[in-house]
Formats: C-alpha cells, sequence, structure tokens
C-alpha cells in the first residue's frame, strides 16, 4: 500500500534535522502535490512543536514542484502563500522562521515582502541570510531596498547571499542597484566581492573592468572560482575592453580547457567574438 502523507510526515518527524533520509520523504510529499498533501501540511502548521512547523513550511514551498513547471503554476501556490505570511507575522521561533523566509523564497511570494523585511535586523544571521533567499526574483522597491541593506550586513555570508539576489537573481538594472553593487566591489569578503563583480559585469558596467582585473591578478580565493570567470566573459562581450580580451585570450581559454564540463563555453566564445571584433577594426 502507498505511504499516505501522514506516514511520509511521521517518518520525516523521526529522522535528524537536515537528515538525507528526512528529505527523502519531503521531496515525496512534493511530488505527490495532491489536496490530500496540501490539508496535511496546513494541519501541521498547527503544531505545538517548532519541528512539526519547520516540516510544514519544508513541505509547502515546494508542493508540486516538477521540472518544467513555473512557481505560478505550481497546486496551491496562492493559498500556501497567504497561510505562510500570516504565520510569519505571529511566529517568533527564528528556526521556524528561516524555514518560512525559504519556504517563501521558493514561492516568489511578493505579500511576504512587509514582513521579511521586518525580520532584516533579526539577532539571528541564519535567519537573515533566509530573508535574502525569501526576496530573490522579487522586483519590488521594498524587495531591493531591503537586499541593499542586507548587502551591508556585519556577516559575510549574508552580505554575499544579499549581493547574488542583487546582482544576479534581479534583472533590474538602474543607478541604485549598481551603486549597491559597486559598495561591495573591495568587500573583505571573497564570496561578496565576486558576486558583485559578476552582478555587475552582466550590465555592462565599466566601472567594474579595473577591480574585476585586480581580483583575477590575485589568488582567486571565492569558494565558486567559475563567478569570476563568468564576470570576466560577460564584461568583455558587453565592453569589449581590451584589457579583458588580453585576458579572455589568455586565462579565459586555459580555465575552460581544464573545465570542460563548467558550461560557460557558450559564454567563451561570446566574449571571443566581440572582442575579434573589435581588434579587426
Amino acid at each position: 500500500m502507498e505511504p499516505t502523507p501522514q506516514d511520509h510526515i511521521a517518518a520525516a518527524l523521526a529522522e535528524p534535522p537536515d537528515s538525507h533520509e528526512r528529505w527523502d520523504h519531503v521531496r515525496s510529499l512534493h511530488q505527490r502535490g495532491d489536496e490530500a498533501t496540501f490539508q496535511a501540511a496546513i494541519d501541521l502548521l498547527d503544531s505545538p512543536e517548532p519541528a512539526g512547523r519547520i516540516l510544514a513550511a519544508n513541505v509547502l514551498g515546494q508542493l508540486g514542484v516538477e521540472e518544467g513547471v513555473r512557481v505560478e503554476q505550481r497546486p496551491f501556490r496562492r493559498a500556501t502563500g497567504e497561510l505562510l505570511v500570516a504565520r510569519i507575522e505571529r511566529e517568533e521561533d527564528p528556526e521556524v522562521l528561516k524555514a518560512f523566509a525559504h519556504a517563501l523564497g521558493h514561492l516568489q511570494e511578493p505579500r511576504a515582502i512587509p514582513a521579511l523585511r521586518a525580520l532584516r535586523d533579526h539577532p539571528d544571521p541564519r535567519l537573515r541570510r533566509a530573508v535574502t533567499f525569501g526576496l530573490f526574483g522579487l522586483d519590488d522597491d521594498l524587495a531591493v531596498s531591503t537586499l541593499i541593506d542586507l548587502s551591508r550586513d556585519v556577516e559575510a555570508e549574508v552580505r554575499d547571499w544579499a549581493t547574488f539576489g542583487l546582482g544576479t537573481q534581479l534583472e533590474r538594472d538602474d543607478a541604485l542597484l549598481r551603486s549597491a553593487l559597486l559598495a561591495r566591489i573591495d568587500d573583505a569578503d571573497d564570496n561578496t566581492r565576486a558576486e558583485a563583480l559578476r552582478g555587475l559585469a552582466g550590465r555592462g558596467e565599466k566601472r567594474a573592468v579595473a577591480p574585476l582585473l585586480s581580483e583575477l591578478d590575485r589568488p582567486i580565493a571565492a569558494d565558486d572560482p567559475s563567478i569570476l570567470y563568468e564576470a570576466l566573459f560577460a564584461l568583455a562581450s558587453q565592453t569589449g575592453d581590451e584589457r579583458l580580451c588580453r585576458v579572455v585570450e589568455t586565462r579565459g581559454r586555459a580555465w575552460q580547457a581544464e573545465q570542460p564540463m563548467n558550461l560557460k563555453a557558450d559564454q567563451l566564445s561570446a566574449a571571443l567574438e566581440r572582442c575579434q571584433s573589435v581588434g579587426s577594426r
């Protein structure tokens, strides 16, 4: 007999938090995407135990997720967003709030923006980081303003995530956003600098050329070196700057040869094409 939603919930709660076994049950619930699972997760939101409310958020945030299905097409998305926004406004447990913020981020729920903004100064840095995720992809003035605030956070990981949210998760391009990214190119954190440079490069910001070259001149300390090469290829493609083109021709080609599975081949080709067109003039 196929397990019921309640069976998966009970089994998930019996496993350690963030264990593979627990998330196997959560993913099974995501894939069901039916009324029975939705109702079981809603009932769990009333759990007196934080673990129950966290599990409810984990399930609801990606209920019905399926490859090729846009977030707005998922079943129960609107009702789930309304429920979680109401709950996050009166929840006090930081771990539950973190789960709610992540769930709302998966839902890309604009109604959550004021509640998430209210948490931007919470003393728990993990919750502030979750707030950044909750705001990813929301092209809204208040959401952008909140991410800008968080890009100046005292915690490096929060700044990193907020800068990623501003630079890569938004298509918006205005002076305020560029200024926020430019403010992070001298950040003490390697990952934050890399994200700021990638965000500026994607917008063709010429003021990022010299800082990017300086970053590439030192040993790359960012967790993901491909971010800086993505920035290099994007900025060279958009500006055709000769200084960038020289680096693309040498280090860019060499890096791509060493990373054949990094999926940046198209970006490298676009950069080389632009550089060649500039050089042939």
